[in-house]
């Protein structure tokens, strides 16, 4: 049976390299209790998990993690900051994730939204509405931004349209 840190260290060893967001997560899920970002910051590059151009990659990983915590963007795989004895560490969320929840969500949109929603359902090659809203909501408007651009530049390049 693998350790919990060869779960860590074999993706780096295939070349996949990973966010200081994921090595965090990763840290913190092998320890199974919050650490400062410090401690968390200097196992990542004692082991060769991340690596960092920055003059100080010690505090450009603190402050990536903690900005990404404070802003919520770019905070996946979730972290949140914990307090103890006036603190201020760095833990994984206590909520449990692994059960699916089904929420309903109403839309209203406007005649050239919904013309809009129709053309995009097109591109992202979602069969519904719910589908498309779906894909948005759990990917995230940046990655959809992302893929709409990328998609929409190899159309024109091909010289193709949606009808």
């Amino acid at each position: 049976m693998k350790s919990s840190s060869q779960f860590i260290i074999e993706p780096i060893k295939k070349g996949i390299s990973m966010t200081f967001q994921h090595t965090a997560f990763l840290i913190l899920k092998e320890k199974q209790r919050p650490l400062s970002a410090t401690r968390i910051a200097t196992i990542a590059f004692r082991r060769g998990l991340v690596k960092s151009w920055a003059e100080d990659p010690i505090n450009s990983f603190i402050q990536t993690i903690e900005k990404n915590i404070r802003d919520s963007i770019y905070n996946n795989p979730e972290l949140i900051f914990v307090y103890k004895n006036k603190e201020r560490l760095i833990g994984l969320p206590t909520k449990n994730y692994t059960e699916n929840q089904k929420i309903n969500i109403t839309i209203s949109l406007n005649r050239y939204q919904k013309e809009l929603a129709t053309i995009l359902k097109k591109v992202f090659k979602k069969e519904s509405d719910n589908e498309l809203y779906s894909y948005f909501v759990l990917t995230g408007m940046d990655t959809v931004k992302t893929d709409l651009i990328n998609i929409l530049t190899k159309v024109m390049k091909k010289g193709e349209y949606f009808e």
